[in-house]
């Protein structure tokens, strides 16, 4: 039992002062497809639909997809902080989410309801989630982070369960998503196979922890922030970049 409890602050480590989420290491990096050079300048961020703190940061990342949205793709990089879950439901695990919870919610302004502690079981497993926001970036690519942003306000203000499949009804139904299709999608080896792609990306980018927002050009990949920030930093930081010879 200690080697399980040992887990919780070792594979998801919180940290209140640097506002970032580190994940679980228990996941290869995959092969680097040599082919996948881009010319495109992208910002890409990389997150996880049950990350705390990337809750905390939704908007300011908001802020920043629709202020260079015109000279930056924006992408998306699943990061997988907890995928699989099997932390035990106890006292200290809920204990351990709450005080984060309280952290992100004191920095950032975000809401969190706290009747998930009241669940007799609850598996804080964050590849079905994960798995949700790869499907759409298939089916609805222009509404990937709006469904993302959906799925956390889901889970952290009104404390349902991701890893039920009727979860993400309510949500595809606001975007418009076949749910029925969906459905096939989530349940299919298809897309776990390419939300573990999207993890081991993260790792081949050298993220080590999440939310975590990135600059990449054909040469170079810039961080921009690690961990928390606020929209203004994360813009100062951008136009350094872009401006400098």
């Amino acid at each position: 039992m200690e080697e399980k409890k040992n887990k919780i602050t070792d594979s998801q480590n919180c940290d209140a002062d640097s506002g970032v989420c580190n994940f679980d290491e228990n996941i290869d990096k995959g092969s680097t497809d040599e082919n996948s050079a881009t010319t495109r300048v992208e910002l890409i961020y990389v997150g996880d639909p049950m990350c705390s703190w990337c809750w905390g940061i939704s908007d300011e990342i908001e802020k920043i997809r629709n202020q260079f949205k015109d000279t930056l793709e924006f992408r998306v990089i699943l990061g997988g902080l907890r995928p699989g879950g099997g932390d035990p439901w106890n006292d200290e695990f809920k204990s351990f989410l709450k005080e984060h919870w309280t952290h992100v919610n004191q920095r950032s302004g975000k809401l969190f309801s706290f009747e998930l502690f009241k669940k007799a079981y609850f598996d804080y497993d964050t590849e079905p989630p994960s798995r949700a926001v790869r499907i759409v970036r298939d089916m609805l690519p222009e509404k990937e982070f709006d469904f993302f942003k959906e799925v956390q306000h889901r889970f952290y203000v009104e404390n349902e369960d991701p890893g039920n499949i009727d979860f993400y009804k309510p949500i595809c139904e606001k975007f418009g998503i076949d749910f029925s299709i969906f459905i096939e999608h989530f349940q299919s080896d298809k897309y776990k196979r390419l939300t573990k792609e999207d993890f081991q990306e993260s790792r081949q980018l050298g993220v080590s922890g999440f939310p975590s927002v990135l600059l990449k050009n054909a040469e170079h990949i810039f961080p921009i922030s690690y961990g928390f920030s606020t929209s203004e930093k994360m813009t100062q930081r951008l136009n350094e970049i872009m401006t400098s010879d």
